[in-house]
């Protein structure tokens, strides 16, 4: 039994055979039958013909005598082994004579010219557009072949009448017949296509056998378009598996042109939208979006300093913006996320429906905020968004599906924008949703790959230059989404505190006042933890701090989620503890001339008001201890004492080139050599 594949290829490459010989033998005459001349007798093969004619009526002189030099040759080889003169070409094929004589206005005459007509014009369709010329189109073909050469007539009768027909003819018309390459393959197709949903019981499944298939074989329109979208719209809010046999039906059984195509695909993807929720359950499709009315997670007092930082710009995922008008331009690529996710699995929609329902009590208990969604629009939400991450992240740790068609890897800007929607706080599905959803792929997808802790890190450490090396210590189990994974990827090994506060007024410090204390300022190693900031013999080891347009919504947002779900506040205290130094723009500029910022983001004022902004609001909070306590009364104490300020100041102002060294030793010089001048004076009386 013949692989469905290998007939599908063969097909292919059997009709882009087919077009270009056909090309060949029509517009390149080679010669292989006598056509009737619109004004005399055609003596000869080499005589021009209708279909000649035709292309010189379209083409340029030099283009015609291209077509019509290699014929003029063979004809001067056979005759008189003399190759023709380019000049010279047209006389030979009397096309000028041609061109000018007139011709009786019968209807024989009339249906020779339409078919020469229908023959070019096939042979140019065939050449650009292999396999596109329908059953009509190449019977349209046929009907010109045969009007052009009528068989078993001699070559010398009235070309009005009958012309000699050459054997080749036939190929000519296999060709034709061989470049309908979709009604070939609609025809050895193994098995219809698979519908992506499995029937559902009901009552109407009965009636569905009495309902005559659908079938379209006329070309598109924008009327058309819309019709059927309303036609199939209508059907698949009854059944939704009729309504995706439906969709397969018309996707294979209609022709439209590339700007069509673009329509309706997102027509299908509508329409399978409609079939999704039809599977999910019982939903009222003219309902209206709703904006979500409900109290906002983050203080008003936050937002109002930096609202990008905390509300998404293209996509929504998870409930609490879902149904915003302006991110359902975002909704249709989701569901064409999910049909590429589905086939991953070994499971069907349904199937996946169940496992979905499975966690809608333990997801709803994850949001805190009052979540308006019913059960069949919570479940819907938690495949379609948790799809769209899981196969995010895919294409990203494979590069499978990524191209130009992709509309959020083929745009520089939306991947972007993705990226920042996903790890904002109010953005976030449970984390066990979106591992869930991983778990369900097939084994070809995790079998020898990282957990999907590592691979999301992965993901946002290509994109993000701020975001630190993997932690160890990061486990699926107790990660509760994207913000609490990359908090924990900030955070070191081992936690403590010391069991004392922060008094508000030990904050400071500067960076210019501990620079000036002779507290040395140098980079941590790059594998460093970002937290581990460290101080001993004077030197202050900071971690590299990578700042990036992403930097400060991923810090507030981080803060945000310590501030309302975690009591060991690390990221707020490291924040608090940094913005300590970077008080002005020169405190950043030190930290950027000593290598310990390095800014991809505006300036040094910018710097300063980042640290500054995003540790405003969280000063005046009561903990259980300050992480870097420690650490700062020791610095405390080195920059309250005397010698190590002396110091400084002499190294500063005395010794910061080798001009003022060698100037401050020779005034020593020239001091001692004084006082033992004045000594031997002394001693001499």
């Amino acid at each position: 039994m013949a692989n469905p594949g290998q007939s599908k290829g063969w097909i292919k490459n059997w009709s882009s055979i087919a077009s270009l010989v056909y090309f060949l033998l029509i517009i390149l005459q080679i010669p292989l039958f006598r056509v009737p001349c619109r004004s005399g007798m055609c003596m000869s093969p080499i005589h021009v013909t209708s279909s000649q004619l035709i292309s010189s009526e379209i083409f340029p002189v030099p283009v015609i005598k291209a077509l019509l030099y290699p014929g003029a040759v063979v004809n001067g080889l056979a005759t008189n082994m003399t190759f023709p003169n380019w000049e010279n070409v047209l006389d030979i094929y009397n096309l000028t004579s041609v061109k000018e004589a007139s011709a009786v206005p019968d209807l024989q005459r009339l249906e020779v010219l339409a078919g020469s007509y229908f023959s070019v014009a096939g042979a140019f369709v065939g050449l650009l557009k292999p396999g596109r010329m329908g059953m009509f189109g190449s019977l349209l073909l046929v009907w010109g072949l045969v009007k052009e050469g009528i068989l078993g007539k001699p070559p010398n009768t009235d070309p009005t009448r009958a012309v000699y027909v050459y054997p080749t003819m036939v190929i000519a018309m296999i060709c034709a017949f061989s470049m309908i390459k979709y009604d070939l393959k609609k025809a050895t197709r193994a098995a219809p296509a698979r519908p992506i949903a499995k029937p559902l019981m009901s009552s109407s499944k009965s009636k569905l056998k009495t309902e005559r298939p659908i079938t379209v074989t006329t070309r598109d329109s924008d009327d058309l378009v819309n019709v059927w979208y309303r036609k199939l719209k209508s059907i698949c809010e009854k059944e939704s598996r009729f309504g995706v046999d439906i969709l397969n039906s018309v996707r294979n059984s209609l022709f439209f042109s590339s700007s069509a195509r673009k329509k309706l695909s997102l027509i299908f993807t509508q329409l399978k939208a409609l079939v999704l929720l039809k599977v999910i359950g019982d939903m009222d499709q003219n309902q209206a979006i709703v904006e979500r009315q409900g109290d906002p997670l983050v203080p008003e007092r936050l937002r109002r300093l930096n609202p990008d930082a905390y509300v998404p710009r293209v996509v929504s995922i998870g409930p609490l913006h879902h149904g915003k008008k302006k991110l359902q331009a975002m909704e249709d690529h989701k569901l064409r996320y999910l049909q590429s996710f589905i086939p991953r699995t070994p499971l069907s929609l349904e199937d996946l429906v169940r496992v979905a329902r499975s966690w809608e009590e333990s997801a709803r208990f994850c949001y805190v905020e009052d979540i308006r969604l019913n059960s069949n629009e919570f479940v819907k939400m938690l495949i379609v968004d948790a799809s769209l991450l899981v196969e995010l992240f895919l294409r990203s740790q494979f590069d499978v599906d990524r191209g130009m068609l992709d509309r959020i890897y083929g745009k520089q800007k939306m991947i972007v924008d993705v990226n920042h929607d996903i790890m904002l706080l109010e953005n976030q599905l449970p984390y066990f949703v979106v591992e869930g959803m991983f778990g369900l792929l097939h084994d070809d997808y995790r079998r020898g790959h990282p957990p999907l802790t590592r691979i999301i890190h992965g993901h946002f450490k290509k994109f993000w230059m701020s975001i630190p090396s993997f932690s160890t210590s990061i486990s699926d189990s107790e990660t509760c989404h994207f913000v609490d994974l990359l908090r924990s990827i900030h955070l070191p090994s081992v936690l403590s505190f010391p069991g004392r506060s922060m008094r508000t007024n030990d904050s400071t410090l500067s960076a210019k006042e501990i620079r000036n204390a002779g507290v040395k300022l140098k980079p941590a190693d790059n594998n460093t933890c970002p937290l581990h900031i460290s101080f001993a013999n004077g030197v202050l080891m900071v971690p590299k701090i990578k700042i990036s347009d992403i930097t400060e919504a991923l810090y507030r947002n981080i803060i945000l989620f310590e501030q309302c779900h975690r009591l060991d506040a690390y990221f707020i205290h490291y924040m608090r503890f940094l913005s300590c130094f970077v008080r002005s723009p020169t405190d950043a500029e030190l930290f950027v001339d000593h290598g310990i910022i390095v800014n991809r983001r505006g300036n040094a004022e910018d710097i300063s008001k980042l640290f500054n902004s995003v540790s405003k609001g969280t000063t005046q909070t009561s903990y259980s201890g300050f992480y870097y306590q420690t650490i700062y009364e020791n610095l405390q104490a080195y920059c309250n004492t005397p010698w190590n300020k002396w110091n400084a100041t002499l190294r500063r102002d005395y010794f910061h080139n080798p001009w003022s060294a060698a100037s401050v030793v020779a005034a020593l010089v020239l001091l001692l050599l004084t006082f033992i001048q004045a000594l031997c004076s002394v001693l001499a009386l």
